[in-house]
């Protein structure tokens, strides 16, 4: 069970502006900072743990096979890129996919953020 703390721990992230969403989203030192403000100031009772995670959004996995994510205030989409199902086929994972390599820095960041504060968990 969790409940928001009271008075609430002043822990904003850092101000700063970004030119759109998709700046926002991607910035790993913002995210990081930014839930760890929100485990801050949550009371974490009975077996609750505070816990974090990187997240991109819930296409996050098409993302890596290729499409392109469009980033809104809390959620993202992916802008298909099969035209016909017969292409299916040619859909590659690639390590050096800027989505994979976002998420690996974002999981470093939280992690090195997280020390002793938040277990930092698996994006969905």
């Amino acid at each position: 069970m969790t409940l928001p703390k009271s008075p609430p721990n002043p822990h904003p992230p850092k101000s700063k502006q970004f030119k759109d969403l998709r700046e926002r989203w991607l910035d790993s030192e913002f995210q990081a900072e930014w839930h760890f403000a929100q485990v801050s100031n949550t009371e974490y009772l009975g077996d609750a743990l505070p816990m974090a995670w990187p997240n991109l959004g819930p296409d996050l996995f098409s993302a890596f096979l290729g499409c392109e994510l469009e980033f809104g205030e809390e959620t993202s989409w992916s802008t298909p890129i099969l035209e016909d199902w017969k292409q299916a086929s040619e859909l590659n994972f690639s390590p050096d996919n800027l989505y994979w390599r976002k998420l690996l820095e974002m999981t470093d960041t939280f992690l090195e953020m997280g020390q002793g504060k938040f277990y930092t968990g698996l994006t969905d």
